[in-house]
């Protein structure tokens, strides 16, 4: 990660949930997070289940969100919660078939 800079996540699910951090407040700290040379890793995280396409156009939104006009790198990064419960279910899928 150090090719990125300072990484810091930002909008990881616990933080959505346990302390009702919405949209709005996870795109200011991204933008904060670029004003002070930080390369923000915006989790994008998943409350349901969704296909592929669906993901996509939820990460895209989120980055959509994001103030223009400020300089570095924002990475985008799927929110492991949903990549954990993700491979659950392929692990479910792979035990099932005969």
């Amino acid at each position: 990660m150090t090719e990125f800079g300072r990484p810091g996540p930002v909008g990881h699910a616990e933080r959505r949930r346990l302390y009702g951090e919405g949209d709005t407040l996870v795109a200011a700290k991204t933008a904060a997070a670029l004003r002070n040379g930080l390369t923000p890793v915006l989790c994008v995280g998943e409350r349901d289940r969704a296909d592929p396409e669906e993901a996509a156009r939820r990460a895209g939104a989120e980055a959509g969100r994001l103030p223009h006009g400020l300089d570095g790198t924002v990475v985008l990064a799927h929110d492991p919660r949903a990549v954990a419960a993700l491979l659950d279910e392929c692990a479910d899928r792979a035990l099932s078939v005969p």
